[in-house]
């Protein structure tokens, strides 16, 4: 038997088993694909439909931040309670946290640290979001909560690798400050001062304490030597 003609008998035999398998399993192969191409296009709707609720979602929040700026806070309470309820990602936490500031705007100090601590006891809610809410609500408290107990709740943030170190450093060195204590209030305004990451807003209120209650130049010299090797 030549070997073309047994090229052929092959190609025969394999026609006959795919045949065979088509006959057998083709409606469940087709039946597979396509749920294949509908969960798919599920997926990709879903996408869509999740980008346009987060888009949406985001302009409602920005609304709602420049109502709080003209002073319209009865129009900027209501977006937020809306973004509130609607669950869309982050931006019904940032309400949560934007209302719960609006409130202590508007005097209502003991409203506003009680909304602070409700979404920092939120498990549902993203790690560094409830540590700015607890750094809110001990900002708040600073009139109302003794030094030795605001550094038992906030310096744990205040380490060098703390992603809200600068904002824990000035809440410390200000009840510090108000306590009378002007040894840490010093100490936490340096640690301030000399951190060249540190918002240059709150270098700025640190350095106006420090010219006040003494202190600052190792701080300086420290900005200053970071600044060279940066240059």
């Amino acid at each position: 038997m030549s070997d073309q003609l047994l090229r052929e008998v092959e190609e025969e035999l394999r026609r006959e088993q795919l045949k065979k398998l088509w006959d057998r399993y083709g409606v469940f192969l087709i039946g597979a694909a396509v749920l294949i191409v509908g969960a798919t296009a599920g997926f990709r709707g879903w996408e869509a439909w999740q980008a346009r609720q987060s888009a949406d979602a985001g302009d409602k929040y920005l609304t709602a931040i420049e109502a709080a700026q003209d002073d319209r806070f009865a129009d900027a309470q209501s977006a937020l309670t809306e973004l509130e309820s609607s669950g869309v990602g982050d931006y019904a936490v940032l309400a949560r946290l934007r209302a719960a500031g609006l409130n202590a705007e508007r005097g209502d100090r003991e409203g506003a640290i009680s909304e602070f601590e409700a979404v920092a006891t939120d498990n549902g809610v993203d790690q560094t979001l409830r540590d700015l809410a607890t750094l809110r609500a001990a900002q708040l408290s600073i009139e109302s909560t003794d030094y030795d107990t605001l550094k038992t709740q906030v310096e744990p943030f205040a380490a060098s690798d703390g992603v809200w170190r600068h904002f824990a450093r000035e809440i410390l060195g200000l009840s510090a400050y108000r306590a009378g204590n002007e040894d840490a209030a010093r100490t936490w305004f340096e640690a301030l001062t000399a951190d060249p990451q540190a918002p240059q807003n709150a270098r700025g209120r640190a350095e106006l304490v420090l010219s006040v209650i003494g202190g600052g130049d190792g701080a300086a010299a420290a900005d200053d030597d970071n600044q060279t090797e940066t240059q």
